[in-house]
């Protein structure tokens, strides 16, 4: 599973989600720093390859 798929399953739900982008994309919000670091490196949220997701979900699943 890609590492960008694990990061953004956990990252809170939609609410937390939010947030998670929200900071990683504004260099002068005060979580900024430490979201990248979490995350591992650059986030782009406009990149989504659904079948990663799809194999994602199958691995949560069970």
């Amino acid at each position: 599973m890609k590492r960008w798929v694990r990061r953004t399953l956990t990252v809170g739900g939609v609410p937390g989600y939010m947030d998670f982008v929200e900071a990683v994309l504004d260099q002068t919000h005060e979580e900024h720093k430490a979201m990248r670091k979490w995350f591992g490196g650059p986030f782009d949220p406009k990149s989504f390859d659904v079948n990663a997701v799809n194999i994602a979900l199958r691995d949560v699943e069970g």
